[in-house]
């Protein structure tokens, strides 16, 4: 299997992708799911995309989650997602931690479109349940506690989600002074913010927004960054398809690329932050944690 060639135009929101002569706009979030997705013709890339986005997502939407209930509890926790991209992933942690408030948020409009279809949809038994199911995985919508005691264990049953806002508009390369953030999301208010799949595709100022981010709105002592992606560690890219991917996004975008672990940790001791955990994840992914220190 091999990469597929991309020629990319970039605006500010969005992403043109020209292959053929045809142009795609996708969020930064969406090319890099579909760069790691290895593929043999150009045909088999955008035939059902959006459908392979969201495998990937499923994929890894999982052990990410088994990461999270090792440091999150069930209480009423804030948590904020950077780059929410389609939303499956907050949506599906947001079925596990009914208690906690989720704010998604993104730059890319198309993405925010996702999201609010998703909201809208996820609704017990409602118009387009079926779709929803099939989008997201059945399994994270079932709730045996909600079933009448007409209904049957083994019937599919959406649970409407109440704790997952509308996304925000958020340019994390801007000051966080500049985002619209709700009341209730201000400075030291955050337990926990969120931000996958971004810093490999983001340019260096979108990665310093996202740790200056974290300095102000997480709570001191307690709040948790959590990061998950592709790093490089020790000036070194492992294994070679990583080596490959690399290569890729920067030839999509030269801000863009693995970054090494040492260097993120850096953004993070200057922003009150200590890296306190590394996990190994599928697909030769990493997912860092961060503890906000009182300084």
């Amino acid at each position: 299997m091999r990469f597929v060639a991309l020629s990319v135009r970039a605006i500010r929101l969005r992403n043109a992708i020209v292959i053929a002569g045809r142009s795609f706009s996708l969020s930064a979030r969406f090319i890099s799911t579909l760069s790691q997705i290895r593929l043999s013709t150009t045909k088999d890339k955008f035939d059902g995309s959006a459908e392979k986005s969201a495998i990937a997502a499923d994929r890894n939407k999982q052990p990410i989650l088994e990461v999270l209930q090792k440091y999150i509890d069930q209480s009423s926790l804030k948590i904020l997602e950077i780059s929410s991209g389609t939303g499956r992933h907050i949506m599906h942690f947001a079925t596990h931690f009914p208690n906690a408030i989720f704010q998604p948020s993104e730059i890319d409009t198309v993405s925010i479109h996702s999201i609010n279809m998703l909201i809208d949809k996820y609704k017990p038994n409602g118009e387009g349940s079926e779709e929803v199911m099939r989008a997201v995985g059945q399994r994270s919508f079932l709730d045996e506690k909600a079933l009448s005691p007409n209904r049957k264990v083994g019937e599919v049953l959406l649970v409407e989600l109440r704790n997952v806002r509308v996304p925000l508009f958020i340019d994390v390369s801007e000051p966080v002074q500049r985002w619209f953030l709700p009341a209730d999301f201000g400075a030291g208010s955050v337990d926990v913010l969120l931000n996958i799949n971004m810093i490999h595709v983001s340019s260096n100022a979108a990665i310093d927004g996202l740790f200056w981010a974290s300095r102000i709105l997480l709570k001191a002592n307690t709040g948790l960054l959590l990061t998950y992606g592709a790093y490089a560690v020790g000036g070194h890219i492992t294994p070679e398809s990583n080596v490959e991917f690399d290569r890729t996004i920067r030839q999509i975008n030269p801000e863009w690329g693995l970054r090494d672990i040492a260097v993120i940790e850096e953004k993070a001791i200057n922003n009150d932050l200590r890296l306190s955990k590394i996990f190994d994840m599928p697909a030769n992914n990493k997912l860092l944690i961060f503890e906000r220190q009182n300084h």
